[in-house]
């Protein structure tokens, strides 16, 4: 049964993940996998990195995985991060200003490079 909180949860579809048997090198950096190198998830957009290339975490209620903060990659943090903020409704709208005013900036300077 939904709660009341759940009908406001702003809610995205979740990523369809890469497969594991499909993927022998990481995403980000090309290194190969294998007993020593582990694959993981971005839970934000579904690819295969290695440690190194996916060590940070954030929150992504947006996704359906409530508060608790899950991996991302390394190039999805700081959108994700963004994103989170911007929608996040328990910290005020200080909070939420940051997030957009960050997402601005950043396409703002990505469109410096098209």
């Amino acid at each position: 049964m939904q709660t009341y909180d759940d009908c406001l949860t702003f809610l995205l579809p979740r990523p369809v993940w890469v497969n594991d048997i499909d993927v022998t090198y990481c995403s980000s950096c090309n290194s190969p996998f294998g007993p020593l190198k582990r694959r993981h998830h971005c839970r934000n957009c579904g690819n295969i990195f290695c440690h190194d290339c996916s060590a940070r975490n954030v929150p992504l209620p947006q996704l359906g995985y409530g508060n608790k903060p899950v991996r991302v990659c390394n190039g999805c943090f700081d959108v994700a991060y963004l994103v989170t903020y911007s929608i996040d409704e328990d910290h005020g709208l200080t909070t939420q200003m940051h997030g957009v005013r960050g997402l601005l900036e950043l396409t703002e300077k990505d469109d410096g490079f098209t």
